[in-house]
């Protein structure tokens, strides 16, 4: 089932943001980002 904002539970957010936190990588390329890693700031 896709997200909705009626369906979205604690656990989807949590993965949200490790997810964003981590980063991905790309795999053909691993020294470079898809997506750099998130960090809050101050």
């Amino acid at each position: 089932m896709p997200a909705t904002i009626a369906n979205i539970t604690p656990d989807d957010i949590t993965d949200w943001v490790r997810a964003e936190e981590d980063g991905k990588r790309n795999p053909e390329e691993p020294k470079k980002w898809l997506r750099r890693p998130a960090a809050p700031r101050p």
